[in-house]
């Protein structure tokens, strides 16, 4: 591996005397740690998650704070900038003492530090008529906010499945998107979308490959119903076992937001082609204590098509449903909304103060068999045409003690529960414990529960999470999972274990600087190489590794200056060792004077390979994402510019390239550029009105 330069790391080190823990996403700072998601990234390899629409909720707040005095858990575990234990504090000083008088009042509850308080404050208010519980639906018809967005991206190098006409549409990705909003409480809208390769207007493509439409309301000043979704929605339940269709980081830095929680029925505006509902939802009141969630939902699904009738052309059966949304190739267009796939189901439940058990069940059927391809390590997977899942989920707090669980049983066969509990003994020290235990043979198309693996199913496990406040500016969080998987896995030919640690240790002054040191270790059992004779493959011990300085300093109201220098080490029993780096430098500039913003990074990374590779955020256009890998040895730029100089409109560019010194070629298959630079265009208009 090529070293880096001594002198450019000591100065890196040395400049990062920081770490802004708000993140700017082109201008907007919005408190949110993408370190869960650089951390999700790492933890399952999934590059095909839409991140889209992450922060709308925090964006409505903006423009229209909560009211903390009237706030229901759902909205407040929607801030995603409060811990469990804050929200359970929050809501017992108000039941036992009354209306907050103003936002400051938080300080004298116990979980609630001056660093949660600031943090909140542009989202928050406290007392006002504002977001009123009985605000009719005409009002919010009539003074919602209208938003249109449209987007466009390009590679600039060509590929191969361009330049061998593979791919039957051009290289540009296109966006369209329409919603009119009231806070968070009244949506409707659609979105079109066309990825990169797909076809438009052409090869029997008429329309955008991908549509979305929705309707929501809750809160409605009606007896019974509380919350109706027609169209596109997502469905939560519990801790996810059973169904939970948004995003939910697992483990990371915050160590105490280990709860799946939020509203159970949520309007659907993103991109992800998968993970969504079509059709209707509603939550019921019942009575005081007592209420109900209700959905149905059909949409054609995209799958593997492996057996059909050359006459009619019906379905019989799949190896396997789709979920990357791509449709750029004739195999992959014939698979295209291949099946339709029913689902329905409900949940009743009483909720009492803070607590809450709740019964949940979802039904799902395909219209053709699911028959996979099954190998030793996924005989005890799910085949057929149709499951039913059902689970019952609890939420108890007595005094500082937060408990929370949930267990459910699958039709398919098996079992799977999840129990946690989150002790706050003040607003200094914290701590997380979390057990879980999923059979092998369990099965949910729709779980998405905290756990080491992406599939809910085969492993056992616990863990414990601190987070301690020692003296004034300084921050400890850490966690310890130790887990299990009693079945094989793919790439593990018998049942393994594994462990996984984290630290991050923070120091903060107040609007002038932050800045942080972590480790994250993770033992895992893998396959290593079959040697000569063997029968099978024999486990080893597989190691990763990652250690860094993070920081950003805020020189005044218009300047700030990010730094991050970060190691990586990769081994796989005696056989296989990679180490890499990463190192850079972020400038974001908001001049008062004129209406641009600017954000921008140089990078230089140099790693043995994608097994050492290291993921780091980067600053993209509004309701854009960008987390890429960094692998291999070269540099990496971009530049985000934001223009707000027309009434209304908000245009915004980006340009972002990676050149690599240790190819000539980049990536492979379809994608292949000949070549040692890779480089992107982005542009994207705004109008509210």
């Amino acid at each position: 591996m090529h070293n880096i330069g001594m002198t450019a790391l000591v100065t890196l080190v040395l400049s990062t005397a920081s770490a802004q823990v708000v993140v700017d996403t082109s201008g907007l700072d919005l408190p949110y740690d993408f370190d869960l998601l650089e951390n999700f990234l790492q933890n399952t390899d999934a590059e095909d998650f839409d991140f889209n629409t992450l922060l709308e909720t925090l964006q409505a707040y903006r423009r229209r704070p909560l009211d903390l005095n009237r706030a229901t858990r759902d909205e407040l575990v929607e801030l995603q900038l409060l811990s469990d234990i804050q929200i359970a504090d929050l809501q017992q000083y108000i039941q036992e003492q009354g209306r907050l008088l103003n936002e400051y009042e938080l300080q004298v509850i116990p979980s609630f530090d001056l660093a949660t308080i600031r943090r909140i404050l542009p989202f928050v208010r406290a007392g006002g008529d504002l977001d009123a519980t009985s605000t009719p639906l005409k009002t919010m018809l009539a003074e919602g906010k209208n938003e249109i967005f449209a987007r466009w991206v390009r590679n600039v190098e060509g590929r191969r499945g361009y330049l061998e006409n593979v791919y039957l549409g051009d290289p540009n990705q296109l966006y369209l998107r329409y919603r009119h909003s009231y806070s968070n409480r009244l949506s409707y809208g659609f979105t079109l979308e066309k990825d990169a390769g797909e076809p438009l207007f052409t090869n029997g493509q008429n329309f955008f490959d991908f549509y979305s439409f929705h309707f929501f309301a809750t809160q409605l000043p009606n007896r019974w119903l509380k919350t109706i979704a027609i169209g596109d929605f997502s469905i939560n339940m519990g801790q996810g076992l059973v169904n939970f269709d948004g995003f939910a980081a697992g483990k990371g830095a915050q160590v105490m937001s280990i709860r799946r929680d939020g509203r159970r029925v949520r309007a659907y505006t993103s991109v992800n082609e998968a993970l969504f509902k079509r059709g209707v939802a509603a939550e019921l009141r019942l009575g005081k204590h007592w209420d109900a969630t209700v959905f149905g939902s059909w949409r054609q699904s995209s799958a593997n098509v492996s057996s059909l009738d050359t006459l009619s052309q019906e379905i019989f059966e799949i190896s396997s449903l789709q979920l990357s949304g791509l449709h750029r190739t004739q195999n992959e267009l014939d698979d295209k909304n291949s099946i339709g796939q029913y689902a329905a189901g409900g949940s009743l439940r009483y909720t009492r103060n803070q607590n809450h058990i709740a019964l949940n069940t979802v039904y799902t059927r395909l219209s053709a068999t699911l028959d996979r391809n099954t190998q030793l390590y996924s005989q005890f997977r799910f085949s057929g045409q149709q499951i039913a899942n059902y689970s019952l989920d609890y939420a108890y707090v007595w005094r500082n003690f937060n408990f929370f669980g949930e267990t459910a049983l699958s039709s398919a066969g098996g079992y799977a529960t999840l129990n946690g509990l989150l002790v706050g003994l003040d607003k200094n020290l914290s701590f997380s414990v979390l057990q879980r235990y999923f059979s092998r043979d369990y099965e949910s198309l729709y779980a998405n529960a905290f756990a080491e693996s992406s599939r809910i199913a085969n492993e056992e496990g616990i863990y414990v999470g601190l987070l301690l406040r020692p003296a004034k500016g300084w921050e400890l969080q850490t966690y310890a999972d130790v887990f299990r998987f009693p079945w094989l896995r793919f790439r593990t030919n018998a049942p393994s274990e594994g462990s996984e640690y984290f630290a991050r240790l923070t120091y903060a002054k107040r609007r002038s600087y932050t800045v942080y040191a972590q480790a994250r270790v993770e033992y895992k059992q893998l396959n290593r190489a079959q040697a000569e004779g063997e029968p099978i493959r024999q486990l080893a011990d597989q190691m990763r590794a990652y250690f860094r300085i993070h920081g950003a300093y805020q020189l005044d109201k218009t300047l700030e200056l990010r730094s991050r220098v970060e190691h990586s080490h990769y081994t796989l029993g005696d056989e296989h060792d990679q180490q890499g780096w990463l190192l850079y430098q972020d400038v974001l500039y908001k001049p008062a004077s004129i209406p641009w913003q600017f954000a921008t990074r140089f990078a230089v990374f140099d790693t043995d390979g994608f097994d050492s590779r290291i993921y780091a955020y980067e600053n993209d256009v509004l309701y854009s994402f960008s987390i890429p890998a960094y692998s291999g040895q070269g540099s990496r730029f971009y530049l985000v510019a934001r223009y707000k100089g027309i009434r209304r409109v908000t245009l915004e560019a980006r340009y972002a390239y990676t050149y690599y010194t240790d190819r000539v070629q980049i990536g492979s298959g379809n994608e292949l550029i000949d070549g040692p630079l890779s480089s992107q265009v982005k542009l994207q208009a705004r109008m509210a009105f």
